[in-house]
């Protein structure tokens, strides 16, 4: 015990112990409190004595310890005791026996040294070395309070979160799991030396008074599904589960699954990675394909085309979404909406409630089981295109999703004889359409449109359609003058369409009959998916007590407004087959009434039997769908409320139950798709009145415990061996699991320590061995020997935990030096020479204070031209000119004007603190503009914040370098701040801004979209690793490590993941579909589908193959010091050949065939051409002399905004 402090006596005040014997207080008692003073005294006195007589100093106790010391004793093993005066004064003591410190009441005078003030100093003086607190039992202590902490559990090897009365216990309490892992357990297998990370801040402070509050998100896109979280923290906008809290709720990617919620519960489809390649989903459109010489309609695929892979839907139906209409859904009967109750980088927690009790939903990423917790409610499961349950034949309904199937586009053939009479149509689509009937037609002589512009549904006396779907030929008579007409392809396209004006009035086609007519071709054209709307049958009802009164009443709801009934159609059978065969009806105003401004429409119907069919069709400037979509196969069916259906008679009981299913849309039989459920008791499914699968207790009643779901693979009909390899993880699940990173110099760790819980279900699985899906990406991270095959085509993991290692890059966004040292030793100075003119140029150039002063929303324009004068500005300085100087004064005057340290900025470029959600953020509009999810690409709705704010945290770093006296300025670094805190927050203890806003740690990728709606997106890769980047330079500008260590981990992740699922290498060639196996590179990564296309880039010219370079180069932009990460040789080689095609489109295959009329052959202009160029430089010495003369012979203006000549020139010479 050698080496403690040196002990003071101590001598309590009468306020301290509460006074001596209060309760014989009496007149007297200022004669009592003589002689308590004189006791205390003397026996002081007496402590001296024997402290100083007879104890050794070196082994004192500490200077809170108070009584008296024992000679030569060690007062650890001294037994604590009260002493002979009667004062109330709690202290702390060592108990040997108990090998913990213990409170207990002191008397205010004499008993010994193991006397402590607190806890703390107790167990510092005596600490027993032999001694593991870790091994303690957990104590909640005698006392009534309710405080959440943490203890080590050893049996279960892990810390877990208890209740502490508030008093006594034992030193296995610790405030914070992060306490409790670094005492006792292994911080998720991290190395000990690391800083952590995930639990420090760059601030805490709240901004709103700094700049302002904004409430407006709460009218555009306002937070649903979230209780009352937002009292604790700012809400997740780019979490996995934002999907379902956002105005427009699109699936939770799970891997491998994908979940969507409604009130009755949440739907679970297999999302498995054979779709990323399978060719039946793979979709290719050719709107920007150019066609053959005097035959457009004739597309060239081979010189390029767009495309998209979809993810989403079942086999059956490849190309469609998934929105709950298939799968398997869970629930409670009569339940609430559902309520996100907590959620964290890796998870996300929702709770159902009903009258009886509630269903908990711990989703976790990556969890092979879908773990639902139940407390007194019974579950309720809908298996959509149910076959079989456990061997018995069962049925239910098996509806279609929406197909996302690209509509085509279409060239007609016109000519009109007036000798004959005849109105020739030959209409070309990309597409085929499926049946003749669905080809709607309208045509009259022009005098006549107004009365007569309604559409007649094709039929064999008009209409001839080839046997590949790809031509229909119309034969229209009494043709003469001149004759307007219209087509309407069902689903598919109008014609004519142009401008989003509509075909009926004013503008329809024309065309002039004449004796010898020519044959002219007129384009369908196809407006952006985007600027489409839909239909939705929101009510229909069979009214009346029999048939004989009975009224069919159905409201169709539209996203655009219709302004006249002769752009709806409609069809109504009471038979009971419903064929292909019935024409489309002209609503009239005794069926069809348009009320709320053309936004509804309402169909008032006659039945003739008890069962009735109905479908509407909408075409026009926008809308040109039927509802519902699959309208041929599955109508929608209205039934009568007197009539009922005998429910299925079904009574199993068992553990395990295996859902078989069909594929929609396909009646095949062979094979069925199965999901397993599995509780952990015994129960008993039957089919209620609403002829939904009921799950009751065998013995009764309402069921507590737990159930788990999961997609088992597809498999011939009975055939449950895929199945049955699954029952042994059954039981064990990931809850709430914690996410760790930490930073080791230039190494970077990543921990999911999955807090496994539950129990093995069927005595299979003894280790209770926890089974995670790998993506492929954490292959080559995780050991081999613990991965596994599984029905998904994704790898299993078994393990408690995962630690993926990266590499970090630097933080600098410095060219690195000793290139810029081989460039300036160069003997003949010809590099030097080109890039110091280069310089020049650029800085002539530079318009940066005109941009950023610039009205309307300019937080991205703007920011990429900070972005570019910030990369010329660091490339100044490392050549030694003084362009840079000039530079620092426009980047001075950008940053004070947004981060509002002056004022002088449009209103609609005011940052302000978003109240609604969490974050930053700028109105974009005017004040008399009307704000949408998307306007600003987004911006407003929190999409592309690490995009827009990646270029101005870029700009930051470098002026922070070197001008620190004003980035450290109190209101300067809150401000700056507040941009990392809003893209970049490692913590949920920073509750004004979410973490880490669009990165997705699981995939590692980011996703661009906000709260907007519809499914994750991004499209340039590039541009969230420049965010990340600036992050981590920014950090190490402002001097705070932490900020520094979490921008370099997330910018090596963010590489590894553009490097896998954005650009084609040998090592992940095979995750991609075909087409981009050839094109070497993604244009846009959506979670339910691969794209092959530019959502805002527009391309000149706008066709392949010269679009190439555009898709290219949106993964290119910003080039950057640590952009050869990615920008290799391998990938170079990869792309080389698009890119070729791109800048010399004759060269492509089949670009000698360009149809010159409507395509041209012209190279794609220099703004994306110099992209192709700088990775192209990659390959070999002979395409880096083809680069380098391309990009000299250019000036500033030929590149795209933000881009620089210098900037691309020292990339191509020397990757940085």
């Amino acid at each position: 015990m050698e080496g403690k402090t040196n002990p003071k006596d101590q001598f309590e005040s009468e306020d301290d112990y509460g006074g001596y014997n209060q309760k014989s207080k009496s007149k007297n008692s200022s004669t009592t409190i003589a002689i308590v003073v004189v006791a205390v005294l003397v026996a002081t006195a007496f402590a001296l004595v024997c402290y100083f007589g007879f104890r050794d100093t070196s082994a004192d106790p500490p200077e809170n310890s108070i009584g008296s010391p024992e000679p030569e004793t060690d007062i650890c093993q001294l037994p604590p005791e009260k002493g002979p005066c009667e004062a109330y004064m709690p202290r702390w003591g060592y108990d040997p026996v108990r090998k913990e410190c213990i409170e207990f009441i002191y008397g205010g005078c004499e008993g010994n040294g193991n006397n402590f003030e607190t806890r703390e100093s107790c167990t510092e003086y005596c600490k027993d070395e032999d001694t593991d607190v870790c091994e303690l039992p957990k104590e909640i202590g005698p006392c009534d309070g309710a405080m959440p902490r943490w203890y080590f559990d050893p049996s279960e090897e892990r810390c877990m979160e208890f209740i502490y009365g508030g008093c006594e216990g034992n030193e296995n309490n610790f405030m914070t799991e992060d306490d409790c892992e670094s005492k006792c357990g292994d911080m998720g297998g991290l190395p000990p030396t690391c800083i952590q990370l995930q639990d420090s801040v760059y601030s805490m402070e709240d901004v709103t008074d700094l700049f302002g509050p904004s409430t407006l998100l709460n009218d555009v896109c306002p937070p649903v599904r979230t209780g009352n979280l937002r009292e604790e923290a700012a809400l997740p906008t780019g979490h996995f589960a934002s999907n379902q809290i956002n105005i427009g709720p699109s699936p939770i990617r799970l891997f491998p699954h994908s979940a969507i919620m409604d009130k009755r519960g949440i739907i679970y489809e297999s999302y498995t990675l054979d779709r990323w390649t399978d060719p039946k989903r793979t979709d290719e459109f050719y709107q920007l394909t150019p066609g053959k010489t005097d035959m457009p309609w004739e597309k060239i695929p081979s010189v390029g085309a767009g495309m998209q892979q979809t993810n989403s839907g079942p086999d059956g139906t490849p190309l469609s979404t998934f929105s709950g209409l298939t799968g398997v859904r869970v629930g409670i009967e009569n339940s609430s909406d559902a309520v996100m109750t907590d959620f964290d980088i890796m998870y996300a927690t929702f709770m159902y409630h009903n009258e009886h009790g509630s269903l908990e939903v711990p989703l976790v990423r990556g969890a092979a089981m879908l773990t639902h917790i139940f407390t007194n409610a019974n579950p309720v499961i809908t298996p959509y295109c149910l076959t079989a349950i456990n061997g018995v034949d069962a049925s239910f309904e098996c509806p279609e999703e929406e197909t996302k199937a690209d509509k085509g586009t279409a060239y007609v053939e016109v000519s009109c004889n007036s000798n004959t009479g005849i109105l020739s149509l030959v209409v070309h689509t990309t597409k085929p359409i499926p049946h003749v009937t669905d080809v709607q037609w309208a045509a009259t002589v022009s005098t006549g449109w107004e009365s007569a512009r309604y559409m007649n549904t094709c039929d064999s006396n008009i209409c001839t359609l080839s046997s590949d779907g790809m031509t229909v030929t119309l034969i229209i008579p009494d043709a003469k003058d001149t004759m307007n007409y219209a087509i309407n392809i069902i689903n598919m396209l109008v014609i004519p369409q142009s401008d989003y004006s509509y075909w009926y009035h004013p503008n329809p086609a024309v065309v002039a009959c004449s004796p010898s007519p020519a044959v002219t071709i007129s384009y369908s054209g196809r407006m952006p998916v985007w600027f489409y709307g839909t239909s939705t049958i929101t009510t229909a009802h069979c009214l009346g007590n029999n048939i004989s009164d009975a009224m069919v009443d159905v409201v169709l709801s539209l996203s655009s407004p219709a302004s006249s009934l002769d752009e709806i159609d409609y069809i109504f059978v009471t038979d009971d087959e419903w064929t292909a065969d019935h024409a489309w009806i002209p609503c009239s105003p005794d069926v069809c009434n348009i009320i709320d401004g053309g936004m509804n429409v309402v169909f008032t119907l006659i039945p003739t039997s008890e069962i009735s069919y109905f479908a509407a069709n909408v075409h026009g400037q926008f809308i040109i769908e039927t509802e519902p979509w699959n309208w041929r196969r599955q109508p929608r069916k209205i039934q009568c409320p007197w009539v009922s259906e005998t429910p299925q008679d079904i009574s199993i009981t068992d553990k395990s139950f295996i859902f078989e299913l069909q594929e929609p849309g396909n009646l095949d039989m062979t094979n069925t798709r199965k999901f397993m459920a599995y509780f952990d008791k015994d129960m008993t499914v039957t089919v209620n009145d609403d002829g939904l699968f009921e799950f009751q207790p065998q013995d009764g009643g309402h069921f507590t415990g737990h159930m788990q779901l999961v997609y088992a693979g597809t498999s011939p009909m009975g055939d449950n061996s895929i199945a049955e390899s699954l029952h042994k993880y059954a039981g064990v699940y990931s809850y709430k699991p914690k996410t760790r990173f930490c930073v080791e110099g230039d190494i970077g760790f990543i921990s999911y320590d999955w807090n496994k819980q539950g129990d093995d279900f069927f005595g299979q699985n003894p280790n209770q061995d926890l089974l995670t899906v790998a993506l492929p990406h954490h292959e080559e991270q995780l050991n081999s020997e613990n991965l596994i095959e599984t029905p998904w085509g994704f790898k299993g993991h078994i393990g408690d935990r995962w630690v993926l290692q990266e590499d970090l890059p630097k933080a600098s966004i410095e060219p690195d030096q000793d290139a810029v040292e081989r460039i300036k030793n160069d003997e003949d100075a010809v590099r030097l020479n080109h890039l110091l003119a280069a310089i020049e140029k650029d800085a002539m150039f530079e318009t940066l204070v005109e941009d950023c002063t610039r009205e309307g929303a300019q937080s991205y324009w703007a920011g990429k031209s900070i972005g570019m004068v910030t990369r010329l500005a660091t490339i100044s300085r490392a050549f030694g000119t003084d362009h840079y100087k000039k530079l620092d004064e426009s980047l001075r005057t950008c940053l004070d004007l947004w981060l509002g340290i002056v004022g002088g900025l449009p209103i609609e470029n005011v940052l302000r603190y978003d109240q609604v959600w969490g974050g930053m953020f700028m109105r974009s509009a005017g004040l008399e503009e009307e704000i949408y999810p998307w306007t600003n690409f987004g911006f407003v709705s929190y999409a592309d914040h690490h995009f827009h704010f990646g270029y101005w945290m870029y700009a930051i770093a470098y002026y922070a370098k070197y001008y620190p006296q004003w980035a450290m300025k109190e209101e300067n670094k809150v401000r700056i701040t507040s941009l990392a805190r809003d893209v970049g927050n490692p913590s949920k203890k920073d509750r004004f801004f979410p973490t880490v806003r669009q990165k997705d740690w699981f995939f590692g990728s980011s996703w661009a979209t906000g709260i907007g709606g519809g499914a994750r997106q991004e499209e340039s890769a590039s541009e969230a690793i420049n965010c990340y980047h600036a992050l981590g330079a920014l950090g190490a500008s402002m001097k705070d490590p932490v900020m520094e260590a979490f921008g370099r981990l997330m910018t090596a992740t963010e590489l590894r993941a553009t490097r896998y699922y954005w650009t084609v290498r040998e090592n992940n060639r095979h995750i991609f579909p075909e087409p981009l196996q050839t094109y070497g590179v993604l244009g846009q990564l959506q979670e339910d589908g691969i794209f092959y296309y530019t959502l805002n880039w527009e391309c000149d010219p706008d066709q392949f193959p010269q679009r190439h370079a555009c898709i290219v180069g949106i993964q290119l932009i910003p080039i950057m010091s640590i952009s050869h990460w990615y920008m290799d040789q391998e990938w170079a080689k990869n792309v080389y050949d698009v890119c070729s095609w791109a800048i010399d489109p004759v060269s492509a295959p089949g670009g000698d065939m360009i149809d010159q009329t409507w395509d041209t052959t012209d190279p794609v202009t220099t703004r994306w051409g110099a992209f192709c160029q700088t990775i192209m430089s990659k390959k070999d010495t002979a395409s880096q002399a083809d680069a380098i003369a391309y990009t000299l012979a250019l000036n500033t203006s030929d590149l795209e905004p933000g881009s620089g000549l210098a900037s691309n020139l020292l990339f191509i010479y020397e990757s940085t």
